[in-house]
């Protein structure tokens, strides 16, 4: 499968509505396994990682999730694949030196992948829309029970063992993304995620440049899978999402409720007339004010937009994907927001 086929639509999860989607966008649950009998992809030789992806393959392709599953590899080193597939959630930022004997599954719409030899033996990537973390951690447990046949690293006192230390005991990584714009515009989006310590969760700003007024999108995440169960990783993913989506509900309603009202759905209206019109846009303002468009319509004011394509977008419109859409990936900043302007501009006035 090309990049270029990948990145044509956007993933399933970002286009679906989920539970609790007015805060909670998507979730992903990701499980590393390595198995016992090779070293750690980062130390294993190159017959060893032809051996560990070849015989993981055949053995996901015999699993009916993956049957009919396009393969990427990477072979050829490609910077602009690697960015694209990151900027999905699929890879880390950065390329691991084994990465030419890695291959990555990928179910049709991106709800379940499967990455061979990036840093671990084995990752499951699952995404859904909106708030389904219990979901997803019991079907990536599931899918790795059912690798019968192979014995994974595994240690009594320490759980599953991987090359990255934060992934050992569970190997269980619990994300989702949210969109916080009224706790943002309140000032009070810091101290609220400060209140996710108490649950072993971290946070980090989920926008493009360092100004998390510029969207008020936020990813959290269990910040380590040593020391605590499956059901305790989404339990506390769970908690943390409840309490994050009253808080925000709440600063939703106390904006709407008093004179800044009008402020706050004119705010919404001018970026939709923004998003409709411009002929020039960053990442960076796209996502500013996608996000008041979603602010907007969380609170009732019906803007003739869907919120699954402003999400679409949140993905389609990032600069990796835009790049793809350039005559040459290396094209420069201003072509590039050309671009992003027109398919924004055609994304919105189609639906």
């Amino acid at each position: 499968m090309r990049i270029k086929q990948l990145a044509a639509a956007a993933p399933a999860w970002a286009r679906k509505e989920g539970p609790d989607s007015d805060v909670v966008l998507w979730t992903r649950a990701r499980l590393a396994r390595n198995l016992a009998d090779f070293r750690f992809a980062p130390r294993a030789a190159n017959a060893e990682l032809l051996d560990i992806r070849d015989a993981l393959l055949k053995k996901l392709r015999r699993m009916s999730v993956f049957a009919a599953a396009a393969k990427i590899s990477f072979a050829a080193p490609d910077a602009l694949a690697g960015r694209i597939l990151s900027e999905r959630g699929l890879l880390d930022a950065d390329s691991p030196n084994q990465a030419a004997h890695a291959a990555l599954l990928c179910v049709p719409g991106e709800e379940t992948c499967a990455l061979v030899n990036w840093r671990d033996h084995l990752r499951l990537e699952l995404a859904g829309a909106g708030f389904c973390a219990q979901e997803l951690c019991d079907a990536a447990s599931n899918m790795a029970d059912g690798l019968s046949g192979f014995e994974t690293a595994f240690d009594a006192q320490f759980g599953w063992l991987s090359p990255a230390p934060e992934h050992a005991g569970t190997g269980l990584r619990v994300s989702l993304t949210l969109h916080l714009p009224f706790l943002t515009r309140s000032g009070r989006a810091g101290s609220a995620l400060k209140n996710l310590d108490n649950l072993f969760v971290a946070w980090k700003s989920a926008a493009v440049g360092t100004d998390l007024a510029a969207g008020g999108f936020y990813e959290i995440f269990n910040a380590s899978s040593f020391g605590r169960s499956e059901t305790e990783t989404a339990n506390a993913a769970q908690s943390a999402a409840r309490f994050l989506c009253a808080a925000e509900r709440e600063a939703r309603r106390w904006t709407f409720s008093g004179e800044k009202s009008v402020q706050a759905a004119d705010e919404g209206w001018r970026a939709y007339g923004t998003l409709e019109t411009a002929r020039i846009i960053s990442f960076e303002e796209a996502s500013k004010h996608i996000s008041a468009v979603l602010a907007a319509q969380s609170a009732g004011v019906e803007i003739p937009v869907s919120k699954s394509v402003l999400r679409e977008l949140l993905i389609s419109a990032r600069p990796a994907h835009i790049a793809l859409r350039c005559p040459k990936p290396s094209a420069p900043p201003a072509l590039r927001d050309i671009r992003r302007a027109e398919l924004i501009r055609a994304a919105i006035t189609s639906k």
